[in-house]
């Protein structure tokens, strides 16, 4: 998570916020999505089973309710390009 969220790493755009920008490339914009990371992705510290055990239900009902709200971590944007 550290590494997902370092200073130097992450840009956060909005949905408008990251659409404006692709399409300012000349890209237009086929389908874009908010979605979360797999939930067995989660980077987490050496600690005993039942203290990951106990993080992995606290993240996970962190994205079901951003899931629900819409305010998922992740962007994906599928693009045409300029030339095509």
């Amino acid at each position: 998570y550290d590494r997902l969220y370092s200073d130097h790493h992450v840009h956060h755009f909005t949905q408008p916020s990251l659409r404006q920008a692709v399409e300012a490339q000349g890209f237009r914009v086929l389908s874009q999505r908010t979605h979360n990371y797999a939930l067995n992705a989660l980077d987490q510290p050496d600690a005993p089973a039942w203290q990951r055990a106990l993080r992995a239900v606290g993240v996970g009902a962190i994205f079901a309710a951003s899931a629900w709200t819409n305010a998922q971590l992740m962007q994906t944007v599928i693009c045409q390009t300029p030339d095509t």
